[in-house]
């Protein structure tokens, strides 16, 4: 496949999952995660971490630590909290903005209901549990739950309904 282009590279220094010390890593940052290798050329991947699931990243400081961040890549209970430190507020600040800047779009686009203002089916669906989608159809706006245990139950439409209606109702896209 093409190679995806990378948002930023630079070295990160972050701390250990297990063993809490801290390690100088090359961090690639993509459009939805970060790849970490050993060596700029990227021969020896050592991780990655996705940026897709609703987490935030702040700056932190500690009295032999000036420049921290702190990343949490989920809203998940128990989801590790990344640490990474850097030696100059600059190169934080940068790090800061473009992890923040992926989170963002990321957040967007999950949150975003899978139809566009007109109408037509967008190419792309996001998945969240819980969260109540629409389709369209050519009967116009139907509000899907994704409830697979009920595949074989067809009695009537009010339940999909219920959010959406038929043709020009408006629905629960709020646009």
């Amino acid at each position: 496949g093409a190679e995806e282009e990378a948002r930023k590279e630079g070295w990160v220094v972050k701390k250990g999952a297990i063993v809490k010390n801290w390690k100088k890593r090359w961090f690639v940052l993509f459009d939805d995660r970060i790849e970490y290798f050993l060596t700029p050329n990227k021969k020896t991947q050592r991780g990655k971490i996705f940026l897709d699931k609703g987490g935030h990243i702040t700056t932190a400081t500690r009295p032999t630590i000036p420049f921290l961040l702190q990343l949490t890549p989920s809203t998940e209970p128990g989801e590790r909290v990344w640490e990474f430190q850097f030696f100059e507020e600059g190169e934080m600040e940068a790090w800061r903005g473009a992890i923040a800047d992926v989170m963002t779009i990321r957040r967007r686009e999950t949150e975003a209901i899978a139809l566009r203002s007109d109408g037509e089916s967008s190419t792309r669906a996001f998945y969240r549990p819980g969260f109540q989608y629409l389709k369209g159809t050519s009967e116009g706006r139907k509000s899907c739950d994704y409830d697979l245990s009920s595949d074989e139950d067809e009695e009537g439409e009010e339940g999909a309904a219920a959010g959406g209606g038929g043709e020009g109702s408006g629905g629960a896209d709020g646009a």
